[in-house]
């Protein structure tokens, strides 16, 4: 019960005195949140006997701050070769690397030198509520001084032949125009960098259904007993059995058979194996997506420049020829997106 006991909430009109014949209650799901619960007297209304009862409950959220990250996409690359190479000339690139603990430490080493470059040459961007992908720093200029325009406006509403009504809408024209060229130079640069792969997905964007993908939640999603044989007409619905659902999806149990006495035979392998090299490391690197999403360790592919190949190469030799492998590089980050389609 919130409100607390002596606290009367009726007061009769004939004699005067004062009982109490309303409570309140609460869940205790709730009881933490109940900042206070009184009655105000002084505010009854006129020929009522009841008393106004008050509950005041703190529904406040806890406001999550978005650290500033680093923005890859406008950095003077001159400046961060030169300080990535005076890192890497301090690093100890040798060509083998005998035992695990070396392995370790130098994927350590190797990874804290980027990680400074990183912090020291590239600019950090702050969350902006108006920022897509499409945004620029002409946006950002014109944005606030419509910002400003519109202040003064809105000051001067009274005085309508004031000159600043007249700049607030062609600057408030000429900004609408800029998004409007902005989002078409976007979407036309995204087109032009499609390939055969991605040409469907494209379609599928242009010819499906417009919705507010601000708002898209995952559908309701069937589950299966197997990946071949669904149960019929049940789903998942909450967000706890859909997280169930794609966490089994995603990661499936392996039954493993009991191995420990049988004999093994094993086919002739087809093939020598031969450890990567280093043009092999320069191929796959210049295949790579610059601007992909980071992984945990926070470092993009447009930094793994030629620069690092002599220092990649005898890691990944020794991950063959030590049979261990960097416990960092075991960590992923799945994110599932809804495609049209």
């Amino acid at each position: 019960m919130a409100l607390p006991k002596d606290i009367p909430t009726l007061q009769a009109l004939a004699t005067s005195s004062h009982t109490r014949l309303e409570n309140a209650f609460i869940s205790s799901q709730i009881v933490g949140y109940i900042t206070r619960c009184t009655m105000l007297p002084d505010k009854r209304l006129a020929r009522s006997d009841h008393i106004l009862v008050v509950t005041e409950i703190d529904i406040s959220l806890e406001e999550q701050e978005e650290l500033p990250h680093p923005n890859f996409r406008f950095v003077d690359w001159k400046d961060v070769r030169e300080r990535m190479t005076e890192r890497l000339e301090g690093l100890d690139a040798r060509e083998e690397i005998n035992t695990p603990g070396e392995l370790y430490a130098q994927v350590r080493a190797l990874t804290c030198s980027i990680s400074e470059v990183i912090e020291e040459c590239i600019p950090k961007v702050g969350p902006l509520p108006y920022k897509k992908q499409w945004w620029s720093p002409l946006l950002t200029e014109k944005h606030t001084e419509l910002c400003r325009l519109s202040h003064r406006a809105y000051n001067r509403r009274t005085e309508l032949g004031d000159p600043v009504h007249l700049d607030h809408r062609a600057v408030r024209r000429a900004y609408g125009a800029l998004i409007d060229n902005a989002k078409r130079t976007h979407w036309e640069g995204l087109l032009a960098s499609l390939d055969e792969k991605l040409i469907l997905t494209a379609h599928r964007y242009t010819s499906g259904d417009p919705t507010d993908r601000g708002q898209a939640r995952i559908p309701p999603l069937k589950v299966s007993q197997s990946s071949t044989v669904p149960v019929i007409g049940v789903k998942a619905k909450t967000n706890e059995e859909k997280s169930r659902t794609l966490c089994n999806m995603f990661f499936p149990e392996i039954e493993r058979a009991d191995m420990s006495h049988a004999e093994a035979v094993y086919p002739a392998p087809k093939f020598k194996f031969w450890p990567v090299t280093k043009e092999q490391i320069y191929r796959v690197i210049a295949k790579l997506g610059p601007f992909k999403v980071l992984g945990p360790d926070g470092i993009p592919n447009v930094l793994l420049a030629n620069l690092l190949v002599p220092h990649l190469g005898p890691i990944y030799w020794a991950t063959f020829n030590l049979n261990a492998y960097p416990t960092s590089w075991r960590d992923s980050v799945t994110v599932i997106l809804r495609k049209p389609g």
